[in-house]
């Protein structure tokens, strides 16, 4: 994806996926935000205090995927 190196890389991404609960089934979205970075030194703000170097973004429209559900 990219160098990690003292520097901090973005992955956004959306998905969707079913569950059953209480006798029925329930499609649930999430939107994803991967943050990563690798440093010799601890420093808890880095993601606050610089941008990206690198954001990658997968989005899917999710409403255009297939709705019937198959077990």
């Amino acid at each position: 994806m990219g160098s990690l190196d003292n520097q901090w890389i973005q992955y956004k991404y959306n998905c969707r996926y079913s569950i059953f609960e209480s006798d029925r089934y329930y499609w649930l979205y999430e939107d994803v935000t991967v943050n990563a970075i690798y440093s010799s030194t601890f420093n808890e703000n880095v993601f606050l205090s610089a941008e990206p170097a690198i954001v990658y973004t997968y989005f899917n429209d999710l409403d255009t995927i297939s709705k019937v559900w198959k077990p």
